[in-house]
């Protein structure tokens, strides 16, 4: 079904954007990687009891729910030549009921093998993949790699069609709503898209529990849209006096890697030229289609995702950045550039 297809994005993103290291700090290089994303999570769950109920009230099954649990961490996923995936999370945080409960302090996920390390590097498991793991991490990097590695795709225009079309093949209701904004329902499930405002809400049930959903996300330019917040409501119907459980993960820190030239790009209208390219010295950053662009920082990044140098709030003349490359490191590098339209990217070389 349509809308489970689109719920399952979110849930893809967190299981399939990460790859594997070298070693226990955040440093998501192998030899044979040629394009990865990486960004950096924070899992926020409480609970909401209904008005005048009391503790008592709450039926066992779900007093569990009331401790706030939170869950910080970064995650990186990456594809070699062969497109095989490559998979890491490193927890920086988390609350557990129980101590065996707790994640690994990095979690690799290799083609064929899943191994776990404590916080001083020892090995604390590893275990071969079975058939049905191996389809699915292969399921997930097919569908990244031919989307670009991008959650959503609704807020491109074809993207936009493709989905509504099928979505109405499918049995869906369309209804078009205030500015480019619409509607869509079918059998209980309703999706509204905002692509102005760049969010997705959803209201759909499973069983005996009702879901909301709000999805937001932020343009990364040229390679499509990344994800910035998702909150979700759970409210069992089934219970007298249910509570709301509350999920909250925010998204920052997105960074592309694409060295290989192996990610589909999308935003082929806006999006950064850099002369020259290789760098030694001055060079210019044009902003091809970004109109009246505010710049309130530009990055560059190494190799590894490291923050190398920071220009901040650089001047910007006729859609031109004049800047300076003499105190980058040599090598491959990214250049992002923060506007208020969102952030552009493109590879670099210093010289």
């Amino acid at each position: 079904m349509i809308y489970l297809k689109t719920s399952l994005w979110g849930s893809c993103l967190l299981l399939g954007f990460s790859c594997i290291a070298q070693n226990l700090s955040f440093n998501p290089i192998n030899d044979s990687t040629v394009a990865r994303y990486r960004y950096e999570t924070l899992e926020r769950s409480y609970a909401e009891i209904p008005m005048g109920t009391n503790i008592e009230d709450i039926a066992l099954t779900e007093r569990d729910y009331l401790k706030p649990e939170k869950h910080h961490f970064h995650s990186c996923s990456g594809i070699n030549s062969q497109n095989e995936p490559y998979f890491q999370t490193k927890n920086i945080e988390s609350t557990t009921l129980e101590d065996w409960m707790a994640a690994p302090s990095l979690h690799l996920i290799s083609p064929s093998r899943s191994f776990g390390y404590d916080s001083l590097g020892a090995l604390t498991f590893q275990f071969d993949h079975n058939q049905a793991e191996l389809t699915n991490t292969q399921n997930i990097t097919r569908a990244n790699t031919s989307d670009g590695w991008q959650p959503v795709m609704m807020f491109f225009p074809s993207k936009h069609d493709d989905f509504v079309q099928e979505a109405i093949n499918s049995g869906a209701h369309f209804e078009a709503l205030n500015n480019n904004s619409f509607k869509l329902t079918y059998a209980g499930h309703e999706m509204r898209v905002v692509p102005n405002d760049r969010r997705i809400e959803m209201r759909y049930s499973e069983g005996n529990t009702l879901y909301q959903v709000i999805n937001e996300y932020r343009l990364y330019a040229p390679y499509g849209y990344v994800p910035t917040l998702e909150l979700t409501r759970e409210t069992r119907l089934d219970l007298d006096h249910p509570i709301t459980l509350v999920r909250v993960s925010t998204f920052k820190n997105h960074v592309i890697e694409d060295f290989g030239n192996k990610v589909e790009k999308y935003t082929d209208i806006a999006h950064l030229e850099v002369f020259p390219n290789p760098l030694e010295g001055d060079y210019e950053v044009l902003l091809k289609g970004i109109p009246e662009a505010i710049v309130s920082e530009v990055q560059i990044r190494d190799y590894l995702g490291n923050v190398v140098f920071r220009h901040l709030n650089p001047n910007v003349e006729q859609d031109i950045i004049s800047l300076n490359s003499a105190s980058y490191p040599a090598g491959p590098l990214i250049i992002m550039v923060y506007t208020q339209h969102g952030i552009y990217s493109e590879t670099l070389t210093k010289l």
